[in-house]
């Protein structure tokens, strides 16, 4: 997996703000983002980690469902068949690809 670019930290939302720490790296309302940026301090080029930035947010419901999927097979009652686990192991994989992929 290709190191990610996307602004490290803890990104949290606040109303139609996503921030990592204090820099606000993205906007958006009812109807559409309004802008994905990158903070002045990021660790690659702005543009690159804007557009990571983008791609992460793009990931995140393929993220999250991989966790999902993830989690229930590992604690699913009765055991794991080696499909189950080799479904989940795919999902996981193919979520972060999505997240850090150029």
């Amino acid at each position: 997996m290709t190191q990610p670019k996307f602004t490290p930290g803890r990104w949290e939302s606040a109303g139609g703000a996503v921030y990592a720490g204090v820099c606000k790296i993205a906007q958006c309302n009812a109807e559409e983002w309004r802008e994905i940026i990158a903070p002045e301090a990021a660790p690659f080029p702005l543009e690159d980690a804007a557009f990571a930035n983008a791609r992460l947010i793009a990931a995140a419901p393929d993220l999250f469902a991989a966790l999902v999927l993830t989690l229930a097979t590992l604690n699913a009652c009765g055991g794991n068949t080696a499909q189950e686990r080799e479904a989940a192991t795919l999902a996981a994989r193919a979520a972060l690809e999505k997240a850090v992929a150029s």
